[in-house]
């Protein structure tokens, strides 16, 4: 945040209307406010602070405290301030709760705080409204700065006498300043991130221990070592076994395949003793079919002689009867 203007009415020593432009500056100078006391170099510093968030710069005065002793009662306190920011301008106004004469007559009235937070456009002319309300500004402010109004006082102002409750502060409330100002709350998410993951680490070895523990006393081991060499020498069984049982099948298959060849041995066996049956059946018939088939020769022999015989015997009658 760099001050560009600031415009002080009726605030603390200063009864009028001062302004402070700090762009009439050297680009990148040192400046230094000096004065004799009560000259009000302080008081510039509250009216930063309190155009910002409504509260001075040493948190010892209240903001209505603040307005002049010395201003005419129709002149109203005002603080204003111009600043820059990301590349962009911003004014905010600020009244603190006073009291000022009636509009009409003559008495006096309790004007509330009232607070204003503009934005300036890209025109350079244009001051857009972004809050007008002072809970609003001040939280607006917040987010802009990243400060709130105890941290920018001990981080960016240090205002006199102050500089020792910075050190004199606990250690939570100076790491929260620092982490502030140096902008390492990225690297405490980060710590944070590997604390819990850590942690979380932690708690899954434990649980692996208590595991491992319940398993050993579970397989009867003292120790993952003789729980290892148990293992070993189980598995040089199982391999032992492997190989019998691989012999065994490889033997189981030998005598199938054996059997199988016996079986078909004995099949064919079988087959050549039927027909040897049945070639000696058909040899011990074959004598009798021989003489079947002589009769059956002398039948068709016979058969053919029929007729001629038949003719003698007509003839041999004819002639009887010739004779006769």
């Amino acid at each position: 945040m760099k001050p560009l203007k600031l415009v002080l009415q009726a605030f603390g020593p200063f009864a009028g209307r001062e302004t402070v432009d700090f762009t009439r500056l050297p680009p990148g100078a040192l400046f230094l406010i000096s004065g004799p006391t009560g000259a009000g170099k302080t008081s510039i510093l509250d009216g930063i602070t309190y155009a910002l968030y409504g509260d001075t710069s040493g948190g010892e005065r209240s903001a209505r405290e603040m307005r002049s002793h010395h201003a005419e009662a129709a002149l109203q306190t005002e603080v204003g301030l111009d600043f820059a920011l990301g590349g962009q301008c911003y004014r905010v106004r600020r009244m603190p709760e006073q009291t000022r004469t009636a509009q009409r007559g003559g008495g006096v009235v309790n004007a509330p705080a009232k607070a204003e937070l503009f934005r300036l456009d890209a025109d350079g002319r244009t001051w857009q409204p972004l809050a007008q309300r002072t809970t609003e500004v001040t939280q607006q402010v917040e987010s802009l700065l990243g400060f709130k109004a105890d941290q920018f006082r001990q981080v960016v102002l240090l205002p006199q006498g102050q500089f020792r409750k910075l050190l004199a502060a606990s250690s939570a409330e100076r790491e929260k300043i620092l982490e502030t100002l140096f902008g390492t709350a990225a690297y405490k998410r980060l710590q944070d991130a590997l604390k819990a993951e850590a942690a979380g680490l932690r708690e899954r070895g434990e649980q692996a221990r208590l595991r491992r523990d319940t398993l050993l006393q579970q397989a009867g081991a003292e120790s993952a070592e003789t729980l290892s060499a148990r293992v070993d020498a189980l598995g040089a069984a199982l391999a032992a076994l492997e190989a019998d049982e691989k012999a065994a099948r490889e033997a189981d298959a030998a005598a199938r395949t054996a059997l199988q060849q016996g079986q078909a041995a004995a099949a064919r066996f079988a087959e050549a003793e039927a027909a040897a049956s049945a070639l000696g059946l058909l040899a011990a018939g074959r004598a009798e079919i021989d003489a079947l088939r002589l009769r059956l020769d002398d039948a068709r022999r016979a058969q053919q002689v029929l007729p001629a015989d038949a003719a003698l015997s007509a003839a041999r009658g004819a002639a009887a009867d010739a004779r006769a």
